[in-house]
């Protein structure tokens, strides 16, 4: 069932390839806002982006937190970190999902 949704969701638009690959990058979880939303709704803006911009969104990954650890990172203090030395940057763009 759920791949004839996606089918479906193919058919009704002219996806390009790299568009339809974006929009079928993740499914999320049960309880968390839907990741095919949040896609067609990005695939709409790109259509003004360069293309630094659009491999940069398009290769975002989506991080889907819980409540309890959406929770804890807010509650981190930061103020008073110490650091040893500067934090690798691991993605510059990323899409982040919580309960």
């Amino acid at each position: 069932m759920l791949e004839t949704i996606k089918i479906k969701l193919l058919e009704d638009k002219d996806y390009s390839e790299t568009e339809k690959a974006f929009l079928l990058k993740y499914i999320s979880p049960q309880g968390y806002y839907s990741w095919n939303k949040i896609a067609e709704s990005y695939i709409e803006k790109s259509k003004n982006y360069d293309g630094t911009k659009l491999f940069q969104v398009f290769s975002a990954p989506a991080y889907y937190l819980t409540k309890e650890l959406t929770e804890a990172f807010l509650n981190t203090p930061v103020n008073n970190i110490k650091l040893e030395k500067k934090p690798e940057v691991i993605n510059n763009q990323f899409f982040l999902y919580n309960l």
